[in-house]
């Protein structure tokens, strides 16, 4: 089983607009936390600011495929699933989410100024999975490792996520922003209102990415988290 909770992009970008902060309701896996964090914002003035400004921004990426660790401290389980027994034996928490970071770059010339991106680094997957298994099950027994290969195999899910997620951002987000990373503005003094315009179209795009990849690990903990799976596994042991 796994927990946590998700946003729609919706409520994403409605939450940074007033705090630039975000975080979500529940769902049935992971937790997105996904923030803009401080930018990096230079000047440059230059002969040519429109090809300047077309330019794609340089897109990384910092994403972790961190190894789980055993915790004793059971997880929170927001949506109350339980398997047939009757008795929660096992839980895996991860962190669904990304934050962004962001170098923009203001363009001036006697032709006019612009604001682009300049760089986008998209951050995931610092947050170590933690498995939860039932005390009472002795490690190393039938049950507990039963138990311990299904909560692993969420954590799988998990890291399958994350590596769909950063290939989609570095194929395809460039291809997204290609043209679409920056504004023309009329003067300086409209640079602040260009940059918020920037960042929430960029952290919009970033999500959709994220959203994707989502959806297919989430599907697959809830058919591993179905009932007939659970009969399943309840079995296991009793057969051998």
């Amino acid at each position: 089983m796994s927990v946590g909770n998700v946003m729609s992009a919706a409520a994403r970008a409605l939450c940074i607009a007033t705090t630039g902060t975000l975080s979500g309701g529940q769902a049935s896996a992971g937790v997105l936390d996904s923030f803009i964090d401080q930018s990096a914002l230079y000047m440059t003035a230059n002969k040519q600011p429109v090809q300047t400004c077309l330019k794609s921004p340089h897109i990384k990426t910092d994403i972790s495929l961190l190894s789980p660790q055993i915790t004793k401290q059971k997880p929170q389980n927001p949506n109350g699933h339980y398997p047939a027994t009757g008795e929660l034996q096992g839980l895996a928490q991860m962190l669904y989410g990304f934050e962004l970071s962001f170098s923009l770059e203001r363009i001036s010339s006697s032709e006019g100024y612009c604001v682009r991106i300049a760089q986008i680094t998209v951050h995931s997957g610092q947050q170590t999975p933690e498995i939860w298994i039932l005390p009472r099950l002795s490690e190393g027994s039938c049950m507990y490792n039963t138990t311990y290969e299904h909560e692993m195999q969420h954590v799988q899910n998990y890291h399958d996520h994350l590596a769909r997620f950063e290939k989609a951002v570095l194929e395809e987000l460039p291809i997204i922003l290609k043209g679409q990373a920056y504004y023309q503005i009329s003067s300086i003094g409209e640079s602040k209102r260009a940059e918020k315009m920037l960042q929430d179209e960029a952290l919009a795009a970033v999500a959709k990415l994220h959203d994707r990849s989502y959806e297919k690990s989430s599907l697959k903990d809830q058919i591993m988290d179905s009932p007939s799976e659970y009969r399943r596994l309840s079995q296991v042991c009793t057969t051998r």
